[in-house]
């Protein structure tokens, strides 16, 4: 159960009484069974709705039913156990009747979640609770939903206060001290302590520096009651009046009243203007000065406080008489509001009867009508009392003991009410008022002025109805002892006989009904054809009403219903407008109601002189409505000038047959037939063709009957029968996949007439693909039909040839080099690979050594087929091969790779490298395709004094050749240096060496720098040499046509790549590592910049 918390309404007139725990025990079980809609009318609102938890609605109701002070008025659990709490009530552990229980769940959070319900015990085991399953109900075992979203019983502990049953009289209000000016508004100069109205000083509450104030009243005890802003609205609460700057009235500033009077405890009143003699109304919000009407915005519920003061509540809304905003000025308003227990809806009467003044508990104002006007609207406002008829009124009791008593005897919707009472001495005039529903609820429906008599007779429609009588004498009103409540009916027609011929004659003047000329008007009555009418009875209990001049009937014009409808007579059309029942209105009168309308038929202007005319108005039960319905003979027939209808068909006509039709007169029935001529048939023509077997013709059918007949034949149509064989082709056997000859077929056609000839145009449906008797299909189609005959062929094994496979091996060597098999067959490719070496040899060129030659392996890479004049197909060892023809396969090998290259030397010169016949510069891992011859190349040492010059190169001294710019990074045991940048940025393809001569020095080339080959967009593929061990950040970025890269180097360890070292390379880059680095590396290089879809092949050992 969620409970919402609402601010506990204490600051209200309070109403203390001796009651006991019994007491509320009683009353709660008064209420068993309840739902919750007086209990939160009680609280209020929450979010503008009155079905919220209201458990502890309940128990505030309770308490203040009781007369209970120390139960709080709210809505919320926790609130009414501090408020009880802060009055006098004790937490007790054994539970008696009265107590009051609170349910505390410990497994929920949030306040309203914890203090979940309320209840009122009735033993030390039972309570009595609201909102439990919905209704008022006894409990003893509570569990509800909470904040945990299920419902539970756990966890939910019971707390037990003992209300101050035997309390002492609150300290505040006090007695209020009227010698100061209040009501009044101050600023609050500092900040302000507020007190509950036991003059305990409150927590939670106070008045903040600045705030606006509004001081009600100042009290002898030195308190006051003040209203001040909170968040969302005002409060009100008591302070002390030192904290506020108020001041003294001076002399002039009190009005003499009196003693305010005292009128009764509970009554109802009209308040009434004497002047004007007109009464206080709520006009919704607003109060303003209006003639009776008896409704109950003009009566006034007066409730007499325990200060002597009235609360005046208005019957329409129950909102209360209010001064509003407090209001001290002359012309403050006077309005009806929301009850808020506030000085504002108090009111003090003074005075005498027919001079009674009604003054404002938050002020000396009394109430006053602007401008002592006496018209109907005028504003009631608030005004220094003045003594003038402006403020006099009288005070009009509606409920005191009367003179006289009211009866009715009740009519129906169609018949009068009457309301007799007791004559009540010395009464001059007696007022019935009459509601439509409750008494005063809302405006009376009728009211009857000034009656003279003791009698009176009223037409009510169909309802529900409370009435009195006021006995009026001048000024005084005395009403009724009594209030009759009935209920008018809709009243049952009569039935006056079946089929009869009457005469209508008006209650007054004896007028009859006469048709004149169409139209229904009253004259002197005559008894002639235009003054007699044929009553039918209908099945429904309405008549129809012919008139016996023409034989029309008593109509509604048109159906209408409104008042002046005119009566008319009009052709039978049997509509509800000439349908009519008949109610008795007393014994010989009648009255007419259509059975199209609601309202009943009367003579124009009252039945007072021939020629009227006869129209609808609404029931009144007056004489132009009662009628008399005189029965007489059937009027002597004179002869009909006839008025036919339309004619009417009897017998449709058909094809072949004639029909009949009739029409009838309006006026006598008379009847007259004729013949309709048969139609004759209506003919659909249809050509249905002929076919082979059947003849054609043309279909005549009747659209209208059906009959149908045929004509115009024709002959059957010529159409294809069968095909047969009759010659086969010269050539009947095949071998097999040989392609079928028809070369001697003849195809011939048989028709349907029985005719033969030959045709072409003949396909035929076979196959060779396997040996043995076929049957080869020949069809033929003409004119949309296919006839298919067949005819057999012989099918044979080819001979076998043998075909034979050549290997070219392409310079190198194999034991086997030719295979063979049946043309047609498959076969396995040897798996021997043919051998083939590369020999390299060095020419020294001047030098002092010749190095020995090497010979280098090219491992074999697959077989090409030679296709006619292509070699595309690549095959490999093993595979399969369909022998359909002589062919070649041809060996294709992988390049060999330079794996070493010596150094020698030449005195008086240094050693540039080796280079190929066309100046290629050889580098380990160049690939050698061909035995091939390496020249050494020599650059002749310069002359210096000092020999020992390299004696003075040091680490970071940058060295040239043709190709490249190195950096030295190792003098110390060997000469190490850093490939730092590439002189030609177009070249392609180029190779970091595993070493470099320079100036007669062998340096090993163990790193790559930075940026060494930044953004060099033309270089395709690079060789890393075996000797480096570092590849600094950056070296390869942004090369973007890169997409070869070798790496011979093994000794490139973790964090030895700088970074993004490869970034931006080609995307689809192919890599070539050692084997045995391949994990290691893959990592680096992804490390480094190259991107997913990248290639990185294993390389294998040499």
């Amino acid at each position: 159960m969620l409970i919402s918390l609402l601010t506990c309404d204490w600051c209200r007139e309070t109403v203390y009484a001796s009651n006991t725990a019994n007491e509320i025990v009683s009353i709660a079980q008064r209420e068993i069974g309840n739902g919750y809609s007086k209990y939160t009318q009680y609280t209020g609102p929450i979010g503008g709705r009155y079905d919220y938890a209201w458990c502890a609605s309940f128990v505030s109701w309770c308490g203040n039913q009781a007369g209970v002070s120390c139960i709080g008025k709210t809505a919320s659990c926790y609130s009414q156990y501090n408020y009880m709490i802060s009055h006098g009530g004790q937490r007790v552990s054994s539970p008696q009747a009265g107590d009051i229980v609170f349910f505390y769940c410990n497994n929920c959070s949030g306040t309203a979640n914890q203090w979940c319900h309320i209840g009122i015990m009735v033993d030390s085991s039972t309570s009595i609770d609201g909102n439990y399953n919905n209704k008022v109900s006894y409990d003893r075992s509570y569990s509800h939903y909470g904040s945990l979203g299920y419902k539970h019983s756990n966890g939910i502990s019971k707390i037990y206060v003992r209300p101050n049953y035997g309390q002492a009289t609150a300290l505040l209000p006090g007695t209020v001290d009227s010698s100061w000016n209040v009501p009044t508004s101050v600023s609050a100069s500092h900040r302000i302590t507020t007190y509950d109205q036991w003059g305990n000083a409150e927590s939670n509450h106070y008045i903040d520096p600045g705030d606006s104030c509004y001081i009600a009243e100042v009290y002898t005890n030195g308190f006051v009651k003040v209203q001040y802003p909170v968040a969302g609205g005002k409060r009100w609460a008591y302070a002390k009046a030192s904290d506020f700057s108020i001041s003294k009235k001076s002399q002039n500033d009190n009005v003499s009243f009196g003693s305010p009077v005292n009128l009764g405890t509970n009554f109802y009143a009209y308040i009434i203007n004497t002047y004007a003699w007109k009464h206080l109304t709520n006009d919704g919000r607003n109060v303003s000065m209006r003639t009776e009407t008896g409704a109950a915005s003009q009566i006034w519920k007066f409730e007499r406080q325990n200060d002597g003061a009235y609360k005046i509540i208005n019957m329409q809304d129950n909102r209360v008489l209010d001064d509003s905003d407090f209001g001290q000025t002359n012309g403050t308003n006077v309005a009806v509001c929301d009850s808020n227990d506030s000085t504002a809806q108090r009111w003090f009467i003074y005075g005498t009867s027919g001079a009674y003044y009604l003054r404002a508990k938050s002020g000396n104002l009394v109430i006053d009508i602007k401008d002592a006007s006496k018209a109907d609207g005028a504003n009631v406002q608030m005004w220094t009392k003045n003594d003038t008829v402006a403020q006099k009124f009288q005070i009009w009791k509606l409920n005191q003991p009367g003179k006289t008593n009211v009866r009715c005897t009740v009519g129906s919707g169609y018949t009068i009410t009457t309301f007799s009472w007791d004559a009540v001495s010395n009464a001059k005039t007696y007022d019935l008022k009459i509601w439509k529903n409750k008494l005063w609820q809302g405006d009376a429906y009728k009211i009857i002025w000034d009656i003279k008599g003791t009698f009176a007779q009223v037409c009510l429609p169909p309802g529900y109805y409370e009435a009195y009588i006021d006995a009026r004498n001048g000024s005084l009103i005395n009403m009724s002892n009594n209030v009759v409540k009935f209920t008018v009916s809709n009243g049952s027609p009569v039935n006056l006989g079946t089929d009869y011929y009457a005469n209508i004659v008006t209650n007054k003047n004896q007028l009859a009904f006469t048709n004149t000329n169409g139209n229904v008007d009253v004259r002197k009555l005559e008894n002639s054809a235009k003054q007699i009418w044929h009553f039918k009875r209908q099945g429904d209990g309405t008549y129809t009403i012919q008139n016996c001049t023409d034989g029309k009937y008593f109509d509604t014009d048109n159906s209408r219903d409104a008042n002046g409808t005119n009566i008319k007579v009009w052709p039978y059309n049997g509509s509800d407008a000439q349908k009519y029942y008949i109610f008795g209105s007393k014994q010989g009168e009648y009255i007419l109601k259509p059975k199209c309308a609601t309202r009943m038929v009367d003579v124009c202007g009252g039945n007072n002189n021939p020629g009227d005319n006869v129209q609808l108005w609404d029931f009144n039960g007056g004489d132009a409505q009662r009628l008399y319905i005189n029965k007489t003979s059937k009027p002597a027939p004179a002869e009909c000038k006839h008025q036919y209808g339309n004619w009417t068909t009897v017998k449709k006509a058909t094809c072949t047959s004639n029909g009949t039709e009739q029409r009838k007169c309006n006026l006598c029935g008379k009847t007259e037939t004729r013949t309709i001529k048969a139609t004759g048939h209506k003919y659909t023509n249809k050509t249905i063709a002929p076919t082979a077997t059947t003849k054609g013709y043309t279909l005549h059918t009747c659209s209208v009957c059906g009959y149908s007949y045929k004509d115009n034949y024709t002959d059957a149509k010529k159409q294809l029968q069968a095909i047969t064989i009759l010659a086969k082709p010269s050539k009947t056997t095949y071998n097999i996949n040989d392609k079928i000859d028809t070369s001697g077929l003849k195809v011939v056609a048989t028709y349907t007439d029985g005719s033969k000839a030959e045709v072409k145009g003949w396909k035929i449906d076979g196959s060779t693909a396997k040996a043995g008797t076929v049957s080869v299909r020949v069809c033929y189609t003409e004119s949309g039909i296919t006839k298919v005959a067949t005819y057999a062929i012989q099918v044979k094994e080819a001979p076998k040839e043998t075909v034979y496979v050549t290997y070219k091996t392409n310079g190198g060597s194999m034991s086997q080099t030719k295979q063979s098999g049946t043309k047609g067959s498959t076969i396995q490719l040897l798996n021997e690979r043919p051998a083939k070496s590369v020999n390299v040899t060095f020419q020294p060129n001047g030098g002092d050594q010749t190095p020995s030659p090497i010979s280098l392996s090219q491992t074999f890479k697959c077989w090409l087929y030679n296709s006619s004049t292509t070699m595309s197909t690549p095959y490999y060892p093993g595979s399969s091969l369909i022998l359909t023809q002589n062919c070649t396969l041809y060996a294709q090998y992988n390049d060999a790779k330079l794996t070493t290259l010596p150094v020698i030397s030449r005195e008086g010169y240094v050693f540039d490298g080796w280079y190929t016949p066309n100046n290629m510069l050889a580098y380990e891992g160049m690939a050698i395709t061909s035995d091939t011859v390496l020249i050494a190349r020599w650059t002749e040492a310069s002359v210096d004094e000092d020999d020992d010059k390299n004696d003075a190169l040091a680490v970071g001294d940058e060295l040239e050749t043709d190709q490249a710019i190195y950096t030295i990074t190792k003098t110390n045991g060997e000469y190490c240096v850093e490939y730092s940048e590439l002189f030609d940025d177009d070249v392609t393809v180029t190779y970091i060496p595993d070493t470099v001569a320079i100036d007669g020095v062998v340096y090993k080339v163990t790193s790559v720098g930075e940026k060494a080959f930044y953004k060099n967009t033309a270089l395709k593929k690079i060789v890393i040499g075996s000797c480096v061990e570092k590849i600094s950040s950056k070296a390869f970025y942004g090369c973007t046509s890169l997409n070869s890269i070798v790496i011979n180097s093994t000794k490139i360890s973790n964090g030895k790549v700088g970074a993004n070292a490869f970034k931006k390379v080609s995307k689809n880059v192919k890599v070539y590592v050692p084997a045995s680095k391949y994990k290691a590396y893959k990592k680096l290089l992804k490390k480094a910049g190259v991107g997913s879809k990248a290639k990185i092949y294993k390389m294998r050992t040499r």
